[in-house]
């Protein structure tokens, strides 16, 4: 997930094979892949890419323009709000 300049990643860790955030069973801080940094050249400047890491190297699968979150994991996601508000500030300085 990221906001201008400010990022963060999380790894989500599910029995299931497909990983949806509200059945993981583990979530932990993780450092950004730097093939996720290359988020201008698609457009974005806020967002959440999905991408699984094969080989050592990460694989996009999905990019929100609109991010959303899940109930169960409000806090975790409040907890990151606010370095990514900083990233909008970074933003609105930019475009004056």
């Amino acid at each position: 997930m990221f906001c201008g300049e400010h990022e963060r990643c999380t790894r989500h860790v599910s029995p299931n094979s497909l990983v949806k955030a509200s059945e993981t069973i583990r979530r932990e801080p993780v450092p950004v892949p730097d093939e996720m940094r290359e988020r201008r050249e698609l457009g974005f400047d806020y967002g959440k890419f999905d991408f699984v890491l094969h080989e050592g190297r990460a694989i996009l699968l999905d990019a929100n323009k609109t991010p959303g979150r899940p109930q169960n994991l409000a806090k975790m996601f409040a907890a990151g709000a606010a370095d990514l508000a900083d990233g909008f500030e970074g933003l609105i300085r930019q475009a004056i």
